[in-house]
């Protein structure tokens, strides 16, 4: 995908045109090269953390939080591999990304 603007023409950071609704312990979002943009979190307070795998490996972290319900956190980075996410007990995200 290309850049997404607003109707008044500014650039838009953190858009995706794919989810996917997550609360399994350990999610394999995507296994090609993308972006992971944003994570809004539905409902729990656990850990979530972020890789760049496509095989589910966890050496490439790229980002960790303890979500907050109805927290929102822009990530907007580039994955080479893929994209695998770890959660914490009782979390449910919806995951953002290209």
């Amino acid at each position: 995908g290309g850049r997404m603007f607003d109707k008044t023409g500014s650039q838009l950071t953190a858009s995706g045109d794919k989810y996917a609704i997550i609360s399994a312990a350990t999610n394999q979002v995507s296994t090609i090269a993308g972006r992971i943009c944003r994570i809004l979190v539905v409902s729990g307070t656990g850990a979530i953390a972020v890789y760049d795998s496509a095989s589910g490996a966890t050496t490439t972290n790229l980002y960790n939080v303890t979500a907050a319900a109805g927290g929102s956190y822009v990530i907007d980075c580039p994955v080479t591999s893929g994209i695998y996410i770890t959660l914490g007990a009782t979390t449910t995200v919806n995951v953002i990304y290209r």
